[in-house]
């Protein structure tokens, strides 16, 4: 029996059905087989009233003909469920309850393992802030550092030009050429160390451009996995619902459907912080401590310049 026919047996009894919901449970490869004959025995005039029947229906009971009609039959005739087909229908019931708990057990180990995430979550965060204000202050230290070494020597070298200059007057126009020639030299030096002061106080635009794109791609791939892992939570839950209620359980939810409904969307809140936790974790730090030590090369490199030039 395919879908369609499926379809417009049970809308010509008047019950409303979503088409993929339907599709879905006769692809199920453990139930479909079995859905489908089930619906062939059971879904037919034997069982349910079409349109016209419970139009009729409706229109004897309103004028009270229903009653007249039970009381003038012999209940006492009807024929009572035999004790197989109680244990049938019991076991049935147990088989339900049973798979209902399983699925309960199952998404309360599930609740745990995210609930120790999240606990981890705060550890994390707290040696990632110490970890970036300790970068931040070695950085600071180093940078002053390195601002004094280039004051100290500029100043050091002014008090050199300023004795030259000193000198040059003592000793006459002898001298004229090599304070020239010293003096050019300086000026120079001093225009490297002013180059270099600005280099270490200006940020690599291309390191910052790639930084803004790499949150940028690790912003979408938390939410493609967040979404992704409420796709697969909704689909275990529609699973195990459509498989309890094709063995059986009645149309409307039991308290401990409606429990496990409400523990799953308990856990919805919780994946955000932990696929943003795991996405940093695996991409957006190993990036910034990458250029943090780029950084740091990049200060050891201007200090031995500085050590070299005195």
């Amino acid at each position: 029996m395919d879908v369609s026919s499926l379809e417009s047996i049970i809308r010509g009894y008047g019950i409303a059905i979503d088409r993929r919901t339907l599709q879905a449970a006769l692809d199920d490869p453990e139930h479909g087989t079995a859905f489908a004959e089930w619906a062939r025995l059971h879904l037919g005039p034997d069982n349910l009233l079409s349109r016209d029947e419970l139009a009729l229906y409706a229109s004897l009971d309103k004028s009270g003909q229903v009653d007249k009609l039970v009381a003038s039959q012999d209940l006492a005739a009807v024929q009572a469920l035999s004790e197989r087909e109680i244990q049938t229908a019991i076991d049935e019931l147990n088989r339900s309850t049973a798979a209902i708990v399983k699925q309960s057990e199952s998404l309360k180990q599930q609740q745990d393992a995210l609930a120790k995430l999240v606990k981890t979550n705060a550890k994390v965060e707290e040696d990632r802030s110490d970890l970036v204000f300790q970068r931040n202050q070695k950085h600071d230290s180093d940078r002053k550092k390195m601002m004094t070494s280039v004051e100290e020597l500029s100043q050091s070298l002014e008090y050199r030009a300023s004795d030259i200059e000193q000198q040059s007057k003592v000793s006459g126009n002898g001298l004229q050429q090599a304070l020239d020639s010293l003096l050019h030299s300086d000026d120079k030096l001093l225009l490297s160390l002013r180059k270099l002061g600005l280099e270490l106080e200006t940020e690599d635009p291309e390191d910052r451009e790639n930084v803004e794109k790499l949150r940028e791609i690790c912003m979408r791939l938390i939410k493609y996995t967040v979404e992704t892992v409420r796709t697969k939570l909704d689909r275990l839950y529609l699973e195990a619902l459509s498989s309890a209620h094709h063995n059986g359980v009645a149309s409307h939810p039991s308290d401990d459907v409606k429990t496990s409904q409400e523990e799953l969307e308990s856990l919805y809140a919780e994946i955000l912080p932990v696929a943003q936790m795991s996405v940093e974790q695996q991409y957006l730090e190993p990036a910034l401590k990458s250029l943090s030590s780029k950084n740091g090369q990049s200060l050891h490199r201007s200090a031995a310049a500085i050590v070299y030039v005195r």
